[in-house]
């Protein structure tokens, strides 16, 4: 609880900064600056990514580990689970990293767990796209 308020405060600071919102960014900052500011900027943004994508991890795991044999438990009253949702969040934030292998890898549990859910489809696409460009 205490490193969820933690990466709050650094998220809402990042928030405020006249460079970006990193929570509204596409992808981390890729572009090395000599400027102290848009380098730390860029640091802590990628920092923030990194330890928000750690977090999920532990999540994810509880998750499965407190899960019935069957997926029921996941879900909630939305009728979307909160895998399948915490996976594609992961996924999305990784795609931001630029580690679009792992982040499709999310994208297919995701889609087993909740194989109806256009938007997971989608960005599941683009990620397959993203990992096909950059692939030799």
């Amino acid at each position: 609880a205490l490193a969820q308020k933690e990466l709050q405060v650094l998220r809402g600071c990042l928030g405020t900064s006249r460079l970006y919102d990193p929570g509204a960014a596409l992808l981390a900052p890729a572009l090395a600056s000599e400027d102290i500011i848009v380098r730390t900027h860029r640091e802590a943004t990628i920092a923030l990514y990194q330890a928000v994508v750690a977090g999920q991890e532990w999540e994810a795991v509880l998750l499965e580990q407190q899960s019935a044999p069957s997926m029921t438990a996941y879900i909630g009253r939305s009728g979307t689970s909160a895998l399948g949702r915490l996976l594609q969040s992961r996924a999305v934030l990784r795609m931001r990293l630029q580690h679009f292998e792992a982040a499709q890898s999310d994208f297919q549990r995701a889609l087993k767990i909740e194989p109806s859910s256009e938007e997971v489809k989608v960005l599941a696409r683009q990620c397959a796209c993203a990992c096909a460009v950059r692939s030799p």
